[in-house]
């Protein structure tokens, strides 16, 4: 076996002065470009911590180690951002692009410059990794700073190159060509982040700078251009929503790569008028359809997941009604990843995208395999299922499985084991659950009066005698039910209330039914409470059940307990009488007691008044001595500090003397100056009121003295 590569291209970056270098973080798998891709007939992934190249070879579905092979960059100085197959190829090639990296700033090449290329693979025999054969092509005096873009045509013939300052095509067939054009974009400041390409046509997603007078330092933009790089037919930019979180948003820090301004971008191979764009900064995900023959692009639905960041980290078409969306959560200044989840949608309308997913990986069915991070980077969408990236460079492959079958992650079912990459088995469904169409969601758990077996692709409707829950796998006759009635008191503590409410709220999945409720938790445990006739309530209580470790959970019917009540069907417990009120066991209402007996509240009986004894207990109470000062006193009663069972009462008679001796004073004085001023103004009786007015501020001037003499 032998594997040949006809081709291998680059494009040298020639400038005669480096005012910096690059060099990027090998370790990380989400830097700079897309790390993985693959087809119906091959599977590549760049490793740039091994720098090398991952390659897997069909069938997915039943791996040996000899359909895989590493095959190591031509340089060791190589850095790869992104790899690309075609979607519907023919033959097993893939494409890289990438740079040298200098490293301290030393060239790489005689012309003294860095070295930008692209590298085209074919394998004329498969299952085998065999020699590299390098051209150089060219020299670009262009650098790609942060910012390359690599997309391959569905056929895999050729190759677009997208970055700031120039664009190219690259076709490696025949006489290889290169096509390299230095504006394109309408902004000059346009910065490719993701995009994804059709036979017609482009769809480009990237920031832009703002205007000096825009609050916001850049914007996010999409772009519709033809594959010959010489028309942009449609631009659309991103507005948010008037008083919006992302209306706040500032993108400071656009202009280097970071993983805040990742994009990702998916046309749909089976629809090519449906195109997802993905933007975490803003968690969004816009569906756009493509019109006017591919020259017109039109935003027709966008999908949150809320509040959080992250949302849209990849999105992928599975089947023409069918997409994935990775729904990752950062912190908000992405410093930090919380976590990831893979939401998979299923029939969805012609135009736009389902409010909720079908379904949500990881799930019971498919969690992530122990090989794989938790930390999910990206999605790759493949004509057998989905490729999904994580943190270390983890390869997991989720295949689509028929009807009646799902996709099972769990490695303890697969029937033998490989590390790397991990891959989805076909399992078939449980009985009780049905999978009606092709796809790579789980099984759904066939409904309430609704019954399934193994491997059933729909759900078969139960007689309406019988009992069928939720997963019901057989009828089962009502007459073979058991009714167990024992009194089981049960004591509510109300400072838990609050609790339970919450728990309820937020760990238990709650669904109303005709004949009651199911609650499924987050662990997929399901408990059904069935309502239950008058003077019955629904008991959850395992030690009261037939079998205590039964699965599903079933309430069982108890009657009411003594002193207690219920007077119509219902989910809802008994209830307690109230004072003056009596019960027996199983009541529907409860029974007024005699006047003359004692009937506190939950009585099981009356109780004569004659058997009661009173009790009687000297209570002491003791007197502050601090409140008998008059400031505690005045304190206590003109101002409220608290609720006592004791009070301070004061008469209205000292109000009025409060009041009215002050007044009195006043008066006195009046009248003594009335009857001085009759006499000399020299007199000793002025000069002894003036002093004292002069003593209590009552004097200011000598002025306002002389007014008091002269009336």
């Amino acid at each position: 076996m032998f594997m040949g590569f006809l081709l291998h291209v680059l494009i040298l970056v020639g400038l005669p002065i480096c005012s910096g270098y690059f060099s990027p973080d090998t370790t990380d798998y989400d830097a700079y470009g897309l790390k993985v891709a693959g087809n119906n007939l091959i599977s590549v992934e760049s490793q740039p911590d091994n720098t090398a190249f991952f390659i897997l070879f069909p069938p997915y579905n039943n791996v040996s180690t000899g359909q895989q092979c590493s095959l190591d960059y031509d340089n060791g100085n190589d850095y790869v951002y992104s790899v690309g197959v075609g979607f519907q190829a023919s033959d097993s090639n893939f494409y890289a692009i990438g740079q040298v990296v200098t490293g301290k700033g030393q060239d790489a090449d005689l012309s003294g410059g860095n070295a930008t290329f692209i590298a085209y693979y074919n394998a004329t025999n498969d299952l085998q990794c065999g020699q590299i054969a390098r051209t150089i092509i060219s020299e670009i005096p262009f650098l790609p700073d942060d910012f390359l873009v690599m997309v391959v045509h569905p056929t895999g013939k050729f190759a677009l190159g997208l970055a700031p300052n120039f664009v190219f095509r690259f076709n490696p067939s025949g006489s290889p060509t290169l096509i390299t054009k230095t504006s394109i974009w309408s902004n000059s400041s346009f910065t490719p982040r993701a995009a994804d390409i059709d036979t017609n046509f482009t769809i480009v997603a990237g920031i832009r700078v703002n205007s000096a007078s825009s609050r916001a330092l850049a914007s996010v933009v999409v772009y519709l251009i033809d594959n010959t790089l010489s028309h942009i037919y449609s631009t659309w930019t991103y507005v948010p929503k008037n008083n919006s979180w992302q209306s706040l948003l500032k993108f400071s820090g656009y202009d280097s790569w970071s993983v805040k301004y990742t994009m990702s971008v998916d046309i749909n191979n089976y629809n090519p008028t449906r195109v997802l764009v993905g933007v975490p900064c803003v968690n969004t995900v816009f569906h756009f359809i493509v019109g006017g023959g591919g020259t017109t692009l039109n935003l027709t639905d966008q999908r949150s997941s809320g509040n959080s960041v992250g949302f849209g980290k990849g999105v992928a078409w599975i089947a023409s009604d069918q997409a994935a969306i990775l729904a990752n959560i950062y912190t908000s200044t992405f410093s930090s990843w919380l976590s990831s989840q893979i939401w998979v949608y299923t029939q969805l309308p012609s135009t736009s995208l389902a409010s909720t997913p079908t379904a949500i990986i990881p799930n019971s069915q498919q969690p992530i395999p122990s090989t794989i991070s938790s930390e999910l980077i990206n999605l790759v969408s493949t004509p057998n299922g989905l490729i999904v990236l994580d943190v270390s460079g983890g390869v997991l492959f989720i295949l689509s499985t028929p009807p009646s079958h799902y996709a099972s992650t769990d490695p303890n079912l697969a029937l033998g084991s490989i590390a790397i990459p991990s891959i989805s088995t076909t399992q078939r469904c449980l009985a009780g659950m049905m999978k009606s169409d092709t796809g790579i969601h789980p099984c759904s758990l066939c409904p309430m009066g609704w019954r399934s077996s193994v491997g059933s692709i729909n759900c078969t409707v139960c007689n309406a005698s019988t009992f069928c829950p939720p997963g019901a796998v057989a009828e089962v006759s009502q007459t073979e039910l058991q009714t167990i009635s024992q009194a089981y008191p049960y004591y509510e503590n109300p400072d838990t209330t609050l609790f339970d409410d919450v728990l309820l709220n937020n760990v238990f999945h709650i669904v109303s039914t005709p004949s009651g409720l199911v609650v499924l938790d987050v662990s997929g445990g399901i408990l059904f409470i069935l309502s239950t006739p008058p003077s019955y309530y629904a008991s959850t209580d395992p030690h009261l059940a037939p079998d205590p470790i039964a699965i599903p959970s079933i309430s069982t019917t108890q009657s009411c307990l003594a002193g207690m009540m219920k007077s119509d069907a219902g989910l809802h417990p008994c209830s307690l009488c109230p004072r003056g009120w009596r019960s027996s066991v199983g009541s529907i209402n409860c029974t007024v007691c005699n006047a003359s007996a004692f009937c506190p509240p939950g009585t099981v009986a009356e109780v004569s008044q004659t058997e009661l004894q009173t009790i009687s207990q000297a209570y002491p109470y003791y007197k502050n001595p601090d409140t008998t000062l008059f400031d505690d006193v005045l304190l206590n009663n003109v101002f409220h500090i608290g609720s006592t069972r004791h009070c301070v009462v004061v008469s209205p008679t000292f109000w009025t003397l409060i009041v009215l001796i002050p007044l009195l004073t006043l008066i006195g004085i009046l009248l003594m100056c009335q009857q001085c001023s009759r006499s000399s103004h020299d007199s000793a009786c002025m000069k002894t009121i003036k002093k004292w007015f002069k003593r209590t501020d009552l004097v200011v001037s000598q002025s306002a003295f002389s007014k008091v003499q002269q009336w």
